[in-house]
């Protein structure tokens, strides 16, 4: 009876510590899934890098960069997956750990999820109180992503395309909306009773969300651009950039989550390092006309009037 306590005792243990691979992103049999969104791969332990790559094949593969988030392998497309495409994902059995004694992925795990194709997000009316929409030009659909008879302001999309901010009129303030594609759901992100929420902008990372906001109570109160965690827990955990006196605005991230803002009062460009909540540079710009980032993010560009 000890015998087989412990026999069976060693199995279990032995089970436990075999390599899994817990969950992928896209799931299997995902449709619709947006051109620019990550490949994810999540073990149950740390593995070995190019254990996991020799056995790893996508079918078709874009051009795109392999990282590691601790125990997730991601890979990110540069260019978009083609629309239309079913992508096939497969990893053979074989992979190892990092730890010792070394351990193997027991089976062959393989996958598949298509790849959606473009529509057209706009705000209907022009010249009245706007909605969301999303148009697919495929099917001649027409589907209302904001909540019947709401005045939606503006919106953005997250840098892989599965999710949309916009920011609509509640009451006598405003708030940010949050609608996902893969659950096709809406739900509210952050409340301002008293203030007009503008230019709501998730990072590439989805670590942090910036936007403008207007405290409405106050006469003549100025705007400022806004940082906090996302998600957000707290609406106090925000940080105001600038002075209480400066006025901030047109909050853009880079692809290092680096966040470029225009400081209006001093006439120049600020650049945020959220990680480190530090300003990590500033660029005297007179205009005050919107810049652009550099894919990679190394680079702001911005109009001037040189004299």
């Amino acid at each position: 009876m000890a015998f087989l306590a412990l026999f069976i005792g060693t199995g279990g243990w032995w089970l436990l510590s075999q390599p899994r691979l817990l969950a992928v992103e896209p799931p299997a049999q995902a449709s619709g899934v947006p051109g620019s969104t990550a490949l994810r791969l999540s073990f149950s332990h740390p593995m070995q890098p190019e254990s996991v790559l020799q056995r790893l094949k996508i079918d078709p593969l874009p051009l795109g960069e392999f990282h590691w988030e601790g125990k997730t392998l991601v890979f990110t497309p540069a260019r978009p997956w083609p629309s239309g495409a079913t992508v096939q994902v497969r990893l053979s059995s074989g992979a190892q750990t990092q730890s010792f004694p070394q351990r193997r992925l027991q089976r062959e795990i393989a996958w598949s999820f298509q790849i959606g194709y473009p529509k057209v997000l706009y705000l209907f009316p022009a010249d009245g109180q706007a909605g969301l929409y999303l148009l697919d030009p495929l099917q001649g659909r027409v589907q209302l992503l904001s909540e019947a008879g709401q005045e939606v302001f503006d919106f953005s999309l997250s840098a892989n395309g599965g999710m949309i901010l916009f920011d609509a009129r509640q009451g006598n303030g405003s708030a940010i909306y949050r609608w996902e594609s893969r659950q096709a759901s809406l739900a509210q992100v952050l409340a301002f009773p008293n203030g007009q929420v503008r230019a709501a902008q998730l990072s590439p990372s989805a670590h942090y969300l910036a936007y403008e906001l207007t405290d409405l109570s106050e006469a003549d109160a100025k705007t400022h651009v806004w940082v906090t965690a996302y998600p957000p827990q707290a609406q106090d955990q925000a940080f105001r950039l600038g002075t209480l006196d400066s006025l901030t605005r047109s909050p853009l991230w880079s692809a290092q989550d680096i966040l470029a803002y225009y400081d209006q009062t001093n006439r120049r460009f600020r650049f945020y390092d959220p990680e480190t909540q530090r300003e990590v540079d500033a660029v005297a710009a007179e205009t005050g006309e919107k810049g652009a980032w550099s894919p990679d993010g190394e680079t702001f560009l911005f109009p001037e009037i040189l004299t």
